[in-house]
């Protein structure tokens, strides 16, 4: 990885508007991503001046957020043609007069969902101290009884296990 592209990655944002400090990634995963997100960047453009141009590494709200966004990356990059799915599941409710109003989608859904030579992959993604609630380990199991393979996303190691399900089918 260049130097440039190494440094982009690895210098700290500062904090958000509202004061908040942005969610603290890791060296690593933030230069991995700016790997992928460089390579799917040269992929895209055929002028010359454009392909040397490295993607500024994006704010991210949660590291929660990170790691889905980071997955989709990954799935660009792997396979620009389109042809690895990649879906994210966005389940939130939304706050009405002060109170909040859930979704009405299955519960214990995961967050994200890939076709990987046609076999789906499932990867809950689960941050700080965040665990699998009730539905969604009954999810999983009906999911892995049915032949697909379900993943928990702690951090950038998830790149490595999806990897490893690329190559192996």
């Amino acid at each position: 990885m260049d130097k440039e592209l190494f440094k982009r990655a690895t210098t700290l944002p500062k904090a958000t508007k509202a004061g908040k400090p942005k969610p603290t990634i890791p060296s690593e995963e933030r230069a991995l991503y700016m790997q992928l997100k460089a390579g799917i960047y040269a992929g895209r453009h055929t002028d010359p001046r454009l392909i040397n141009m490295s993607p500024k590494f994006p704010a991210f709200s949660s590291y929660s957020n990170f790691l889905e966004d980071l997955l989709h990356v990954w799935a660009k990059a792997k396979d620009p043609r389109h042809a690895l799915c990649y879906a994210k599941i966005d389940v939130r409710g939304v706050m009405r007069n002060g109170t909040y109003t859930a979704t009405k989608a299955t519960k214990g859904i995961e967050d994200v969902q890939l076709l990987i030579h046609g076999t789906l992959v499932a990867v809950e993604v689960k941050a700080g101290k965040d665990v699998q609630s009730d539905a969604q380990k009954e999810r999983q199991s009906a999911l892995q009884a049915s032949g697909a393979h379900y993943l928990i996303a702690k951090d950038g190691n998830i790149i490595e296990q999806l990897e490893k399900l690329y190559s192996n089918e």
